[in-house]
């Protein structure tokens, strides 16, 4: 029990630091002018996740006929695994993803 509660924490400070990081980095890959918006479509995505969250759960829970908590669990470990392969990609390719406005040629 104590090891759960560690876990949720330790959980807790990644999400709180992944959220901070993606609303900081949302001007970095927009344009000034897009920001109020690009911010906005971010933050209604992730409460859309997080009001999804339990029936997907619960669809997850269906499909492998198993109800306990260590399902959850486990298909949640998968799920931020495959954020962390999703977080290095685009941490690779961080500069090409980045906007830069458009320079105009002069003649």
């Amino acid at each position: 029990l104590i090891l759960s509660g560690f876990a949720i924490i330790l959980v807790g400070i990644a999400v709180a630091m992944t959220m901070v990081s993606i609303m900081s980095a949302v001007g970095t890959f927009t344009s000034p002018v897009q920001v109020p918006f690009s911010t906005s479509v971010v933050m209604t995505i992730a409460n859309i996740g997080t009001f999804i969250s339990p029936y997907v759960a619960a669809m997850f829970a269906s499909l492998f006929k198993n109800n306990s908590s260590e399902l959850t669990f486990i298909c949640g470990t998968v799920i931020f695994a495959f954020l962390v392969i999703i977080a290095i990609i685009i941490s690779l390719n961080y500069e090409k993803l980045s906007y830069r406005p458009q320079q105009t040629q002069q003649n």
